[in-house]
């Protein structure tokens, strides 16, 4: 569902199909609400194409565990927010994660693995 550049992701236990395929939603989106998804591993490669998304929030999927490798061409998000993702939450410890590359440029991160936010640093 779309609603005036927010959409949620929620509760979904099997394959997850979305609205992807529309262009106009690539370019429009500016938060995404992620959460519940009990057996997704990681997010769909489209996710990279979400390039005025400004606030991403992911909480309590606990299989996912990692981002996709065109995260760090999000450049418009602002604020990354992750919390009950326990394998995720440890690949985007600052500096020695896995995927802190992947989301070094975001200016707000806060994640539970790091019990602070990047904006603390400062």
């Amino acid at each position: 569902m779309v609603v005036s550049g927010n959409w949620r992701l929620e509760d979904a236990k099997a394959g997850v199909t979305t609205p992807m395929d529309s262009s106009r939603i690539h370019q429009t989106l500016q938060h995404l609400f992620i959460s519940n998804l009990e057996n997704v591993l990681t997010l769909p490669t489209w996710f990279q194409h979400f390039t005025s998304l400004q606030i991403l929030y992911v909480r309590n999927c606990s299989k996912l565990s990692s981002l996709p490798e065109g995260t760090h061409h999000l450049t418009a998000l602002k604020i990354l927010m992750i919390e009950r993702c326990p394998k995720l939450s440890k690949r985007c410890i600052k500096e020695n994660g896995e995927d802190w590359p992947k989301i070094a440029h975001v200016p707000d991160f806060y994640c539970e693995a790091m019990k602070t936010s990047t904006t603390d640093d400062e």
